[in-house]
Formats: C-alpha cells, structure tokens, sequence
C-alpha cells in the first residue's frame, strides 16, 4: 500500500518576498484550524471524538451476527468521471458550516487543534532531520491528519491503536470506549473546512477556496469495502475509487496525472514516492487552497 499527500497550489501572498521561509509558510498554513474553531478550548474534551457507552452497545448488538460488509472492485482509471464543480463544493461547506449546533462547533475546535499538534509535530521532526529550508514549501496539517483518520476508519487491531496515538487521542485499554469515533472526526474536519470557507465569504478581503478531493486508487481486481468508501464522503464528498496496473510507477503516476486534471482542471504532479512494482494501493488526499495572506520572513502570517 502506498500512502501520498498531494497538494495543488500554495497561498498566493501579497508583497511577499522571493525567499519566504519555511517557518513562516508552515505557520500560516498551520492557523487555519485554529482561525476555523472560533473558540479557545484548553482542555481536552476527548469524549467529543470517541465512542460513548451507547454507541458501543449499538456497534455490539449491529456486529452480532453481522454479514461481511459489501465490497466492490473500482472502475478503471480509463472511465468516464464527471468533472468536480468547485463552486458546488464551497457552497456545500458553507452550508455544513451554517448547520453546526454549539457540540459541532466545539468538537470542530478540538480536532482542528489536534491537526495543529500534528503539524508542529511533523515541522519538528523535519527541523531535526533536515534543518531550516528556505523556500515555498507548504504542510497542510488538516490534510494530513484527515488522510491519517481516512486510514484509521479502515485500520483494525495494532495499526488502528498506532494511528489513534499518532492523532493525538490517548486511550487506555481496548474498551471500545477508549476508541476514536473516526466518524466523529471525519465529519469535524469537513466543519474545520466549512467554518473557514464561510469566513472568507464574510469578508471580501481574504476570499479562500479550499476544495479537498480523495482519490483511492487500486491494483486491478482489488476489492474495497464499500462502508469505508462511503465513510470518506464525511470528510469530502469527492471520493474517486480507480484501478490501474502499478507495475510501470511512472506509466501508473502519468495515468492519475491526467485522471486528476481531467476531473479537477488541477495540474498535480503526481509522483509515487516510496512505491514498488508490488503496490496494490495508493491513497492520494488533494488539496486546492487559494487565499491571500501578507507574510515576512522569519515573522509568520500577518492579520
């Protein structure tokens, strides 16, 4: 299995010089959730995000007795998607973000803050290993913590306990409810989106757009459960199952290159990174950001 995040475009910035650090970049991107969430949480409420005793008590008694779940082989890549509407798609979030009662909002806040987390945790690991790097590079924590929750909704046993630690959320014995709610998450990060759509609107100064497609691209004959695939759909509802042979990794990176832009009009460029001739699965989270910020080397985004 390969896991990649993609991203499309960085922030456009206004008077902002040719070598913008890396520090500054990354904190920018960085308080997006933070500026989504409104209020200030400094305790964390972790039973917002995990399983409480009733819903345990009805994954128990759906599990009893339960057939396997549905699944299904993708189309291949060669097949005729439509093309993705990017106004239906902020329109939506505003919509999910104009609909969220004070529990939503709160547990938007929190899980926004863990993607924070995540973020500095990731930069902090990139200083150690490679140092300072000057230039345009972007990290988009909500990307990254919401592919790393996609993959939690399919993982079981020691993979979902690994994940689980990764996103931040403690749990202490294998009870249910000491379990992530990946449901609860996935839908908290599509509000994060939604919350900061809906305030860009608000203010004709910092218009953004934030458009988040999934593609799950697969060896042929692979089958994917179908309640994972429609599980995808509470982070974004643009979730693209395709197949095609992996034994070419440029042919096959070539291949979602110009699926991707076919359907998004995005120019990726997709690269397989970590990939071999035996992969059976690429989970590709694409992100198109556009706003517009004043930043200064070395001193973060500016308001």
């Amino acid at each position: 299995m390969i896991f990649q995040g993609m991203r499309k475009r960085a922030p456009q910035s206004e008077m902002a010089p040719a070598g913008v650090s890396l520090r500054a970049t990354i904190l920018c991107l960085l308080a997006w959730a933070g500026l989504a969430a409104g209020d200030r949480v400094y305790i964390h409420p972790f039973h917002l995000v995990i399983h409480n005793e009733s819903t345990c008590e009805q994954l128990a008694k759906a599990n009893a007795g339960k057939p396997k779940d549905p699944t299904f082989i993708p189309a291949p890549i060669q097949a005729k998607t439509s093309p993705v509407d990017e106004k239906a798609l902020q329109d939506q979030l505003v919509l999910v973000a104009a609909k969220l009662d004070t529990e939503d909002k709160l547990r938007a806040a929190m899980v926004g803050m863990l993607a924070n987390f995540l973020g500095f945790r990731i930069y902090g690991m990139h200083s150690e290993l490679w140092g300072v790097v000057h230039g345009a590079t972007v990290l988009s924590p909500t990307a990254v913590f919401g592919t790393l929750a996609s993959l939690y909704l399919g993982a079981l046993d020691h993979t979902a306990d690994r994940l689980q630690a990764i996103l931040g959320v403690p749990w202490k014995d294998k009870n249910c409810t000491s379990r992530l709610d990946a449901h609860k998450v996935l839908s908290a990060l599509q509000a994060v989106q939604g919350l900061l759509v809906a305030q860009g609107r608000a203010d004709s100064q910092a218009q953004l757009l934030l458009s988040t497609v999934v593609g799950v691209f697969t060896a042929p004959g692979l089958h994917l459960k179908q309640p994972f695939v429609q599980g995808l759909a509470l982070y974004t509802p643009v979730v693209l199952p395709r197949s095609l042979d992996f034994t070419e990794l440029d042919v096959a990176a070539e291949k979602i290159d110009r699926f991707m832009q076919a359907v998004t009009g995005w120019k990726t460029g997709c690269s397989l990174t970590g990939a071999s001739v035996d992969s059976t699965l690429a989970f590709n989270t694409y992100v198109h950001f556009q706003g517009k910020a004043n930043l200064s080397a070395g001193s973060g985004p500016r308001t």
